[in-house]
């Protein structure tokens, strides 16, 4: 005897579609939901500059060939990958000012997310990145 076919075994390519269609709303929201707060705190360029007057710190988390073919000026290199371990030596900035930067600001937000959650309160992403920054026409150090 023989069973009916589900809708899944009926229409398996409509299934995988909406399967995957399920899946990237899913990971929208959840993208949402990690990265609200470090959206909220984003700050351009010029915005930026302002702080940095201010005595804000500048925390660079590219790789250091980005940083050397162009950086602005006083940035402190803490490759993304070594954030993480290296907290101690911005434990100084915990309740000041934190700009974190990166070519486009996608790692940059990430590396402003492990701040907040390592308690950092005054965690700031720089809106589009470096790219931003030298669109901006912003000067850089070589």
């Amino acid at each position: 005897m023989s069973r009916p076919k589900t809708f899944i075994g009926r229409r398996p390519l409509l299934t995988i579609v909406a399967g995957m269609l399920l899946l990237a709303t899913l990971f929208r929201v959840g993208w949402y939901i990690v990265f609200r707060e470090v959206d909220e705190n984003a700050i351009t360029p010029v915005q930026a500059t302002e702080m940095l007057d201010n005595g804000a710190l500048l925390v660079d988390v590219r790789q250091p060939v980005e940083f050397e073919e162009a950086h602005v000026a006083g940035a402190r290199l803490i490759p993304l990958g070594e954030l993480s371990d290296r907290l101690s030596e911005l434990q100084a900035y915990r309740d000041r000012p934190v700009i974190v930067v990166c070519r486009t600001g996608g790692r940059s937000a990430i590396g402003s997310l492990i701040l907040m959650n390592a308690g950092f309160t005054r965690v700031h992403n720089l809106e589009g990145g470096m790219m931003a920054w030298k669109q901006a026409g912003l000067s850089v150090e070589r």
